[in-house]
């Protein structure tokens, strides 16, 4: 029942975007929004091909590895609380939940990481910005 709500909650978290008057989400026209996605027939812009991958490769993909590590993480534990009367078993499980965090920690950081690359160079916004100097 947790893995099932876990799996959820993203996609509920998508649902509740709206798309705005202009097209996309926040107005800009260039950026395909989530809702909009799912008509991937018709790409005719480098953003609206790259709003697909993300939409159906990459954010699937993302959750999956999270789902992975936290099962990984949650079958440790059981193997640690379950075989508490063997050494070697326990020092297995022990690995196993150090690894699924390690892999949790890991995984938090590249989204993390990305986040800020985007929200950086406003990459969301489909082409980068230059720089202004001046007024």
């Amino acid at each position: 029942m947790f893995l099932v709500s876990f799996l959820l909650v993203p996609a509920l978290s998508l649902a509740a975007l709206t798309e705005a008057p202009g097209g996309g989400i926040d107005g800009n026209a260039s950026t395909p929004s989530p809702s909009s996605v799912g008509s991937c027939s018709g790409i005719d812009s480098f953003a609206k091909f790259t709003g697909c991958i993300q939409g159906f490769i990459l954010q699937p993909l993302i959750y999956l590895i999270f789902a992975v590590a936290i099962v990984y993480f949650l079958y440790g534990v059981l193997t640690y609380v379950r075989k508490g009367g063997d050494e070697d078993d326990r020092r297995a499980g022990k690995e196993m939940m150090i690894y699924g965090i390690i892999a949790i920690a890991v995984m938090v950081s590249v989204y993390g990481l990305i986040n800020l690359v985007t929200g950086t160079f406003k990459l969301e916004e489909g082409q980068p910005t230059p720089p202004v100097f001046g007024n």
